[in-house]
């Protein structure tokens, strides 16, 4: 499932981008 690993870079991307930033949708996920 590569949409899978590209959904899952794009949250790790946003995460390094906004680490300073309550991420509630992406907390939630629980990767």
């Amino acid at each position: 499932m590569s949409n899978e690993q590209d959904f899952k870079s794009s949250i790790t991307k946003r995460l390094k981008m906004d680490c300073h930033k309550p991420l509630p949708n992406i907390d939630a996920l629980e990767f």
